[in-house]
């Protein structure tokens, strides 16, 4: 096996420390042939497990993003919505206004 391929397609793949993780319980388990198979699954699982939480706690804190920026793309075009009859615009801008924050509310 060609390990020094595996390395940067683990890296490219995204998967971070997680992965290189999962990818050096793999590499312990190959070099332990003597060791009993149930070792090398706890290894791989532990590993694997702790891959998994990893992901959870991102998921969790993109969540927590995504609805802070959608809290805010609301405020924002509800101020829009609001200060778009004052403001001083051609009708083609106030089309292109009205549009944009029509497309962020949808996005919410």
């Amino acid at each position: 096996m060609h390990w020094e391929g595996v390395v940067p397609a683990v890296v490219s793949a995204g998967l971070g420390a997680g992965g290189a993780t999962l990818l050096a319980a793999i590499v312990q388990v190959v070099g332990r042939k003597s060791e009993s198979r149930a070792s090398a699954a706890n290894l791989i699982t532990g590993a694997a497990s702790s891959l998994a939480q990893q992901q959870s706690d991102t998921i969790t804190r993109l969540e927590k993003r995504v609805d802070r920026q959608a809290k805010a793309i609301l405020s924002l075009t509800e101020v829009l919505e609001e200060l778009l009859p004052q403001l001083k615009l051609g009708p083609t801008e106030q089309a292109k206004l009205r549009k944009a924050v029509a497309a962020a509310r949808m996005a919410v």
